[in-house]
């Protein structure tokens, strides 16, 4: 349940708050660029959003990869 979830609510949720906080991230550029601080604005409005939405295994609540799929490298 937690798989089909994940599937069809958060992962196109995930999607459209990556896609907004790519647009917040433009919008706000000028003034975080002023301020000195385009790294923390890159990473809160757009890396974190797609972290959660693309490196996150389906149905797992932490992003990142498995354990056990780094291991079998």
């Amino acid at each position: 349940m937690a798989m089909a979830g994940d599937l069809l609510i958060a992962r196109p949720a995930g999607v459209v708050l990556t896609a907004l906080g790519s647009v917040a991230f433009v919008v706000s550029l000028p003034f975080s660029a002023a301020g000195g601080n385009v790294s923390q604005a890159a990473e809160h409005l757009v890396f974190r959003p797609s972290k959660t939405t693309f490196v996150r295994c389906l149905g797992c609540t932490t992003s990142g990869y498995r354990r056990e799929a780094r291991d079998e490298k």
